[in-house]
């Protein structure tokens, strides 16, 4: 059986909906509409297939894997995001390196990544 990897729109809307925590905060992170996130992320579930989120009264809730793997694809993002600044800019950005358990990772440093980003691009 051949895995076809996920779309990188598909990824990014399931990294933003992990870090947010909100369909709506993601949608307007991204600039579309909270029917096209939740679309995104039923099809990313069905190409994986497994869940990512426990749905509830509250909304949805991330599963552990979901947040394992939106580390791994906010790593992944930020490794693209990278690249592509220092071709656009000519040399090697300024850069920091970060190193701390995955606890830590997830729950105290990615959440305030994308505020620092926006501070310190």
């Amino acid at each position: 059986m051949h895995f076809r990897s996920p779309s990188l729109k598909a990824l990014r809307t399931f990294e933003s909906v992990v870090r947010l925590r909100s369909l709506t905060a993601a949608a307007d992170e991204l600039h579309v509409s909270t029917g096209a996130i939740s679309h995104q992320i039923r099809a990313l579930e069905e190409q994986l297939g497994f869940h990512l989120f426990e749905r509830s009264a509250a909304g949805l809730v991330p599963t552990i894997a979901a947040i394992e793997l939106a580390e791994q694809v906010r790593e992944g993002l930020n490794l693209i995001s990278g690249g592509v600044r220092r071709f656009r800019l000519g040399g090697a950005p300024n850069s920091l390196t970060i190193g701390c358990d995955g606890h830590v990772r997830v729950s105290w440093l990615g959440p305030r990544m994308a505020r620092f980003l926006d501070v310190h691009p």
